[in-house]
């Protein structure tokens, strides 16, 4: 069962901004909206996610999910090099018509919305959709 922004079970804050946690948490698709919940709870608790409900520390959100996963620090353009089999990739998009920035799961092989492996939005985003791919956020598998 994945979970998603919009099923309607996830803390509110969360279902409006928590599409970049939700990727970094598909690592482990498995992964239940209660379990969410708990590690976003968790995250806001120690200052991992900000006030405005930003995630500023991505490793700290890692370890609270418990996955063997480490963050290489920094936004990453579409032609870096990277071994996507041995990694979790996480691509940033935008959409200048809503001025929304969201954040999927990619394969790694490219940077159009055919690469998007999941979407936090059920049925898709618009911003996907409609927009373009930014960077890369790159966690090492280990």
């Amino acid at each position: 069962m994945e979970v998603f922004e919009n099923d309607g079970k996830l803390d509110a804050d969360a279902a409006q901004v928590g599409c970049y946690c939700l990727s970094i948490a598909h690592y482990h698709p498995d992964i239940t909206d209660d379990e969410f919940d708990a590690a976003w709870e968790s995250a806001k608790a120690k200052g991992i996610i900000d006030g405005t409900d930003t995630l500023i520390d991505p490793q700290g959100f890692v370890n609270i999910l418990g996955y063997m996963l480490k963050f290489r620090d920094g936004h990453f353009a579409a032609e870096t090099p990277f071994d996507p089999p041995n990694m979790h990739i996480v691509g940033e998009w935008h959409n200048d018509a809503t001025g929304f920035t969201h954040f999927v799961v990619m394969d790694g092989l490219g940077t159009d919305k055919t690469h998007v492996i999941y979407d936090p939005i059920d049925g898709g985003s618009r911003t996907v959709r409609e927009g373009y791919f930014v960077s890369y956020r790159l966690f090492d598998k280990v």
